[in-house]
């Protein structure tokens, strides 16, 4: 059964993600009548090329689909990270209206670009997100009722793509956005079961290394994931450096290591044993563009972490806190006010993205045996 929502019918009051959306829009001075910029054969195999992985999702993706896209019934695009289409798959009606539209692979479906559609609201909010008809900023998008869900790469823990399904807007039906976020959750499904398969192959091809054949050792893929260890201790993962080279290295979690590089990873081999080492952490406020630093420092080895003053500022906050601090307790030091807890929160969990296991949570506090120095206060007026 289809559930018919009259296209011409805006909703009596906006969304609150409808009018952060168009409240964006009227500040960047996009108008509602904007057009879309054609595209050219060479902008279309251009967008191809950089989405190879993406692209790679698709056969399985249609099998989901069935035949919902040859009859007429749904556009399927999925977008990269930037909100650049990649791939569109419609018959008939549909795909002609879509041409017009400008929603052709190779199109820039982000905010700035079109204004508040699904593609480029999901990227911004990082959410699904269903947008229907007069939600849409641009006019000539009325038309249409679309729902988009980030894809997540398990590997990065960074956003991959958009998937979008979209339908005309006299078709459209709640069920729009669960189909979408099936299609987001079956691609992170098999993007996790590709990466296990690589630590397989990973972790058999490290067993004849000689660095693997006594000792402590670990084998890590390029992102830190542990494919096989003989170390004491739980970790899945630890946080390397953002371009290691082979030698020594200081790795948050274990300590000073030699790293040997193989194909796929990289084999480390903590220092005279010692893995699960702890190391000193100096946070250093510095005047320039830059804004900050983190230097990590051991017996033997150093890595330096460029930091966003915000981010720095977090960091002198958490580390002159003798029992911690809770993110509404962060917020107050920070914004004055407890009420941008969740904006602490996804600017600590970016933090931890850079700086692994040397931040706990619960409160937030250094990790035990990590010793922190604060060559600079940190206030409140830090941006």
């Amino acid at each position: 059964m289809t559930i018919t929502v009259p296209s011409a019918a805006a909703p009596p009051r906006r969304r609150q993600l409808i009018e952060q959306s168009w409240d964006r829009m009227r500040r960047q001075g996009i108008r509602p009548d904007r057009r879309v910029p054609s595209i050219t054969a060479d902008g279309a195999d251009e967008a191809r090329r950089g989405a190879s992985e993406l692209l790679s999702l698709v056969p399985m993706m249609n099998r989901h689909l069935g035949v919902l896209t040859d009859d007429e019934v749904l556009v399927f695009v999925l977008a990269d990270e930037g909100g650049r289409v990649v791939h569109r798959e419609s018959s008939g009606t549909l795909r002609d209206n879509a041409d017009r539209l400008g929603f052709a692979v190779g199109a820039g479906w982000g905010e700035r670009q079109v204004g508040t559609n699904a593609i480029g609201t999901a990227l911004v909010s990082r959410q699904a997100v269903q947008i229907h008809a007069r939600e849409h900023f641009l006019m000539n998008q009325y038309g249409w009722s679309c729902a988009a869900v980030p894809i997540r790469d398990p590997r990065t823990s960074g956003l991959m793509g958009v998937v979008d399904v979209s339908v005309a807007a006299e078709q459209a039906h709640p069920a729009t956005l669960s189909l979408a976020s099936l299609l987001a959750h079956a691609a992170h499904l098999e993007l996790r079961e590709r990466h296990r398969r690589d630590l397989d192959v990973l972790r058999q091809s490290s067993w004849a290394h000689p660095a693997t054949s006594g000792g402590e050792w670990l084998v890590v893929d390029e992102n830190g994931w542990i494919a096989d260890a003989a170390v004491p201790g739980t970790l899945r993962r630890v946080r390397l450096p953002a371009e290691p080279t082979g030698g020594a290295l200081l790795v948050p979690g274990v300590g000073d290591v030699e790293a040997i590089p193989v194909r796929g990873g990289w084999i480390l081999r903590p220092e005279d044993g010692q893995a699960g080492q702890t190391a000193e952490i100096r946070l250093r406020l510095q005047t320039g563009e830059g804004g900050a630093a983190v230097l990590l420092e051991s017996a033997t080895a150093r890595h330096r972490v460029e930091l966003s003053s915000r981010h720095a500022q977090l960091l002198g906050l958490i580390m002159t806190s003798a029992t911690g601090a809770s993110a509404r307790e962060l917020s107050e030091q920070v914004y004055g006010s407890a009420e941008h807890a969740v904006a602490v929160r996804a600017e600590i969990s970016r933090l931890r993205r850079l700086l692994g296991d040397l931040i706990v949570a619960g409160p937030y506090r250094l990790a035990p045996g990590v010793v922190g120095q604060v060559d600079v206060p940190l206030g409140a007026g830090t941006r």
